[in-house]
């Protein structure tokens, strides 16, 4: 009978993990102070530092793929160019 019980339990919190993913849409974690690289094509990336998101932005640049750069700064978000022609500092 416990057996059963936990099986019924684990079913059921399984199906509400899968039925969240399917329904959840897709999000980006804001960070206190950070940078966001945005794309519309492709999901927008979050960074806490600089250091971190100039890496990506030049493994993206050697794919041909450029980003717009946005800050963020005390709640507040600012867009600080393109990773075209742009080192985040």
């Amino acid at each position: 009978m416990v057996i059963i019980v936990a099986a019924i339990i684990g079913l059921s919190l399984w199906g509400a993990y899968c039925l969240n993913r399917r329904y959840k849409g897709p999000s980006t974690s804001l960070f206190n102070d950070g940078y966001i690289l945005a794309h519309p094509q492709r999901d927008a990336v979050a960074f806490s530092d600089a250091k971190k998101a100039n890496e990506f932005a030049q493994r993206a640049k050697q794919q041909g793929v450029y980003f717009d750069i946005y800050a963020v700064f005390r709640g507040n978000i600012v867009k600080c160019g393109s990773t075209a022609d742009s080192i985040i500092s």
